[in-house]
Order: structure tokens, then sequence, then C-alpha cells
């Protein structure tokens, strides 16, 4: 946690900044803890463990802005950073857009969690944390002889962030986060090694499943044998829960501010039109108290609040900050995405395949890109033939093409199996007429 002497470093930094001229400042105070140890065919493999403290100082002075930072904690140190700061900005261009937030706009709450943090994250043991790789582990072990190699790895993590700033701000925020992952690879035809990996992550130890982990990546790895290509054609595309973000992502980049400052984003002068099927509602809801993503206020600590992205398909809300909002006169509303969610259907992955009669399961990308400017894409991906409803063969080595606008315009359904544990909370997706290769 941010001690009250951290506190005061902060107030004297700001005091500092003001003192030699600045004619507004805002000081961030971040500190934590990173672990990881992963466990590789029942041996230990790795242990890593780091901590740090960083100030971050953001002046403003004569129309002018620069930030500097340092891990040296200390008043000479800080008092020489931010001397050289205020040099180094005079050199600088003026910008009469890069202003502090006016103080109305400030988080006015109390210190929050919103359920983000474990205290007994240094309870915690090394010892715990083993165990359960090790469990993982056990999980992969295959009486049929086909793992080559199997590894599992708890990687955990605390962070605390205290900002003030000088016109009006003081907010503090602590978050916590644990995370169990296994990866198998296995004996196939040939020389081909299918892999698979399962992950499940959550702010509380306590409340983070330890089971199941290794089973799932050991089974996925197994029905991915015998993998190959399959025909080029159009197909209808079902794509799981865990990957389909990758789809969503050049959509959120094509909505920040500053894509469309740039002229680089092919969602420009798109605000209340039709860019998705009417199957997609998108809301950004930052106030979910106990959901990863949860916060309430940002990086300047400007308040935040739930906004509707899509509905129904059509455009409502662009990602502005208050910076790129002032370039481009228009209204900002956030900067980045906190939590995203949107209204599941009520069909599981499972009877969405059951009900397909040709088509395909996705369950990975591998590599590819997106144009920001006009949306074209082109992935490669890695899944399952569907053939009257049900899985056959695994494929790999695909490529599926198109425009982004007009993939989401095919949407045609939402599974009822987001996850919970991901701050883009997305279910499974069906999308229609897809271009593979």
């Amino acid at each position: 946690m941010i001690q009250e002497y951290e506190k005061d470093i902060a107030q004297r930094a700001l005091e500092k900044a003001m003192k030699y001229g600045c004619d507004g400042c805002r000081v961030t105070l971040k500190k934590g803890t990173e672990n990881e140890l992963e466990v590789r065919d029942g041996e230990t493999d790795r242990l890593h463990h780091s901590s740090g403290c960083q100030l971050t100082v953001d002046l403003y002075a004569d129309g002018k802005y620069s930030s500097v930072s340092t891990n040296k904690i200390s008043d000479e140190e800080i008092s020489r950073l931010i001397r050289n700061g205020i040099k180094n900005c005079q050199c600088l261009m003026a910008d009469p857009y890069r202003l502090m937030p006016e103080s109305q706009l400030y988080y006015k709450g109390n210190d929050v969690e919103m359920g983000l943090y474990d205290h007994n994250f240094r309870a915690i043991t090394p010892e715990m944390k083993l165990s359960t790789a090790l469990s993982a582990i056990d999980e992969m072990k295959d009486p049929d002889g086909n793992v080559i190699t199997a590894s599992a790895m708890v990687d955990d993590y605390e962070a605390h962030t205290y900002i003030i700033s000088s016109n009006g701000f003081e907010g503090m925020e602590s978050r916590s986060s644990y995370a169990l992952s296994a990866s198998i690879s296995v004996r196939d035809e040939g020389d081909s090694r299918p892999e698979a990996w399962w992950y499940i992550s959550s702010p509380h130890w306590d409340a983070m499943p330890k089971k199941g982990i290794g089973e799932t990546a050991l089974r996925r790895a197994l029905r991915k044998r015998g993998s190959r290509k399959t025909h080029s054609g159009r197909y209808t595309m079902i794509v799981e829960n865990m990957v389909v973000s990758q789809l969503l992502a050049p959509m959120i980049g094509a909505m920040k501010g500053e894509a469309l400052q740039q002229q680089s984003s092919f969602l420009t002068d798109k605000k209340g039109e039709a860019i998705a099927s009417p199957q997609l509602t998108l809301t950004d809801n930052p106030l979910l108290t106990g959901h990863p993503g949860a916060r309430c206020f940002d990086a300047e600590g400007i308040a935040l609040r739930p906004m509707t992205v899509i509905e129904n398909g059509i455009l409502c809300n662009y990602y502005i900050s208050h910076y790129i909002g002032r370039k481009m006169c228009a209204e900002p509303t956030t900067g980045a995405t906190s939590i995203l969610l949107t209204p599941q259907g009520t069909e599981s992955a499972e009877s969405m395949i059951a009900s397909c009669v040709h088509g395909l399961f996705v369950t990975g990308f591998n590599g590819g890109n997106c144009n920001g400017a006009t949306g074209d894409f082109s992935y490669g991906i890695e899944g399952f033939v569907i053939e009257n409803g049900e899985l056959t063969a695994p494929f790999s080595e695909m490529i599926v093409t198109g425009n982004m606008l007009t993939l989401w315009k095919n949407l045609s359904k939402m599974g009822n199996d987001a996850p919970e544990f991901m701050a883009w909370s997305l279910p499974t997706m069906q999308f229609e007429d897809v271009a593979v290769s």
C-alpha cells in the first residue's frame, strides 16, 4: 500500500514544481510487486520477483508540457528532476491543447479498491503457488504417453497508485491479480507437435479456481492432432470466447481519438451509423466493482462513468481523451477502455456448433494484421471444421480475410459464455459468409 510518508514525498514534489515556476502540476506515484513461478515437466523451471517504485511529474509551464520520472525517490533527486524538466519544457513548442483538466471533472469520492485488491497478497507463499502449479502439471499427464512437454505458471502482482494535482485532485487505488496458466505440446504424426494452453485469473487468490486448467490444456492439445488445411471458401465462422477479442480490437482501435484526429481510422465520421449487426450492443462500464478493469478515475484523475459504445449495431461513442477532444473540438468521453460488456445470447458454443451445417470453429489466431485506415484484415487461424453440427477435423495454416465493417455486419449470433475474469468480457460469436483460404 501507499504509505503516508510516500504521500508526503509526492506532495513535496508538487510543491517544488509550483515553487520552481510551473503553472500546473500533477504527480503520480506508483509502486508494485510482481512474481512468476513456472514449473516444467514437474520441475521448477523459473522463479522471478521484481518490485519497484516510480514517481512521475507532469509539468505545465507557459503553455508548454513535459513529463519526467524517476525511481530514485529522494528529495534531492526529485528537486534535480523537476528543475531539469522545467528547463527542458522551455525548449518545447507551446501546445494550447495540453491543459490540466478542469477541477469539476475530477473524481470526488474516497480512495477505492473496487474489490480488486487482495489484502492477503503478502500471505500467499511460494509453497502455495508451487503446489498449485504442480497440481496443474499432474492434470496434464497422459497415460498413453502423448505429452512431449508440459508447463504451468502462477504469476501475480500488486499495484498501488497515488495521484495528486495542483488544481485539486487527490486519489489512490490498489489492485492485485493472480493467474494460473498451463501450456502443453503433444506427439502427432510426422514432425507435427500440436500445442495448446489455458488459463484463469482473479484479483483474489481464494477466488481463483485451482483445478481443471491443466486438464483443459491437455484436452485441447490432444484434439488438435491430425490437423490439416481445409478447403478455401466462404464459411460460417464461430469464434471462441477466449480469442474473439482479437477481432474486436481493431474496431476499438479505430474508435480511438488519436486515430480519428490523424485521419487514420476506418470509423471516421461513422458516429450514429450502423457499423455492425443489430446483434451487437457494447458498453464500457468502469464502475463494475470486482470485475477486472474496474476503476473510478483515469490517469489524470478524471471521474469515469459507464458509456454505450455500440447499440444494436449503431456506433454511439468514440474513445476521446480530453487532450484529443480539445484538438478535435469534440466532446471528450474517455481515452481508454475499462470493462467491455455485451448482452449475451441464449446459446452455448456447443449449441451454436450443433446448429451449424458447414463452418469453422476458430480457437486461435496466428499472426496477421488489420489496416486501421481501411479496416481490411488478414489473420492466420486454427480450429476445427464443422460439418452437420459436429466438430470434425482440426485445421491450421488457414487465413481469414475481409473488411472489419463487413465482418461485424455479418455477426449473426452471440453466445452465453462471456468469461467474467477478462476485462473484455465477450462471449463466443458467430459470423456468416467469411472468406477463408
